[in-house]
């Protein structure tokens, strides 16, 4: 995977895979569909350099399905 990528123009790096699985776990989330394995994904790459920000999206959507379906934007 290339390397960390804080351009907005850019799609590649840990910020755009942290956001990719975000979305998958908010869309299987709202289809009923079980998101864990995308959950546990987030979770140990937390653990990682460059992907620390999986931890803060962790929060973000527990937060969110604990309030109900409301945008993370």
């Amino acid at each position: 995977m290339a390397g960390i990528c804080y351009t907005t123009s850019h799609k590649r790096g840990a910020l755009y895979a942290i956001e990719c699985v975000k979305n998958g776990i908010i869309s299987k989330e709202s289809k009923g569909k079980d998101a864990s394995f995308e959950r546990i994904l987030l979770e140990e790459w937390s653990s990682y350099e460059g992907y620390e920000g999986a931890k803060e999206v962790l929060a973000q959507l527990s937060r969110r399905g604990k309030q109900g379906v409301t945008p993370l934007i």
